[in-house]
């Protein structure tokens, strides 16, 4: 009787072993499919090597359309002296202003007026479809979300 068990045994020992076995062998085809799924890199097309360096690019538009108008002129909101050099000073900290040339930052500085606001107005909101006008605040506080 003790023979008639251990090849019972022995049997699905043998059904288990060829269980991973066969395991292993799908696993190791799927190692081998992700490996058929790495593509090399694609020379280049032939027209595209027998190109020379890019001749020119150009951003600006040209033709009848792009006139430069001789027309605007700023507006000009008269300040004290001291208020010009406050405004000068800030604007020179800018990113956008500090590398205006004097007449450019002139005109800038001239077109800035006071605007006194109370506490609770609102400035400038988020979607303003009109909002044509830059802010630059003095003193106070204001609150942004």
């Amino acid at each position: 009787m003790g023979n008639c068990c251990t090849t019972a045994e022995s049997a699905k020992n043998e059904e288990a072993i060829s269980q991973l076995k066969a395991e292993k062998d799908d696993s190791d085809a799927e190692t081998e499919d992700d490996d058929d799924d790495y593509v090399e890199d694609l020379p280049p097309p032939a027209a595209y090597l027998k190109k020379g360096p890019r001749s020119s690019v150009s951003a600006e538009a040209y033709g009848d359309w792009n006139k430069k108008t001789t027309t605007y002129t700023p507006p000009f909101y008269q300040k004290p002296p001291e208020t010009e050099q406050r405004l000068k000073a800030a604007l020179a900290k800018s990113f956008m202003f500090n590398s205006l040339d004097e007449k450019d930052l002139k005109a800038v500085i001239g077109a800035f007026r006071q605007v006194d606001k109370n506490p609770g107005d609102i400035v400038i909101q988020q979607g303003d479809t009109d909002a044509k006008e830059l802010f630059m605040l003095e003193k106070g506080e204001l609150h942004v979300f």
